[in-house]
């Protein structure tokens, strides 16, 4: 899921369910993943992608930030859950989820989660909102491939050009309010409470 260009985001967006799972993994077990959670039909509805002084952000719209939101309340309604790098992009979520000591619950079940929970709450507004019907992940199994989805995760805003589908939606030229909230946009998105994961070798 989580390989060099845009060709990962395309294939997750290609509504093909395939092979989603690896067949025999107990995704409740200790152990962490690369998740990528899209919108159905590539709809735009969290924000969109800026550009300035050649640094590529997300600038989040009220239904992106209710995305991030519940995004940090993971590990509200799952204390044994660890959030690592992540982004909010336009029509999908990249993120980094460490599971330790889940006693049975799943990583369908977070995610299911909280898809439910960002969907109830964008309907709420009056929006309608669909997300994609499954989601993908990429069992992260040494340091290597940890480094791998983190560095694909934080270039997600920058590679968005490079799909032709969405080279038009990145804005350039702003006015003084969007330049504002641009400065209020962190170029890198980490969980505060996390410290760096660790890969433990029972995972291999």
């Amino acid at each position: 899921m989580f390989k060099a260009g845009p060709s990962c985001y395309n294939v997750a967006m290609s509504g093909n369910r395939k092979l989603i799972r690896l067949r025999n993994h107990d995704y409740s077990r200790n152990g962490i993943y690369g998740v990528t959670i899209c919108v159905k039909n590539k709809e735009n509805y969290f924000g969109k992608i800026i550009c300035r002084d050649a640094i590529y952000r997300v600038l989040l719209n009220d239904n992106g930030k209710i995305v991030n939101k519940y995004w940090d309340n993971i590990v509200v309604q799952f204390p044994f859950v660890e959030l690592d790098e992540y982004v909010i992009m336009p029509n999908h979520v990249h993120g980094i989820i460490a599971i330790r000591d889940s006693c049975g619950v799943s990583l369908s079940k977070i995610i299911r989660w909280y898809k439910g929970r960002v969907t109830y709450e964008i309907r709420k507004s009056g929006n309608i909102f669909l997300w994609q019907g499954r989601f993908y992940d990429q069992i992260v199994r040494n340091d290597q491939s940890l480094y791998a989805v983190r560095k694909y995760i934080r270039n997600n805003p920058k590679n968005w050009q490079l799909d032709t589908e969405n080279k038009n939606e990145i804005m350039y030229n702003m006015n003084d309010n969007v330049k504002d909230a641009i400065n209020r946009v962190p170029t890198r998105r980490w969980h505060p409470s996390t410290k760096p994961l660790t890969i433990h070798k029972r995972q291999i």
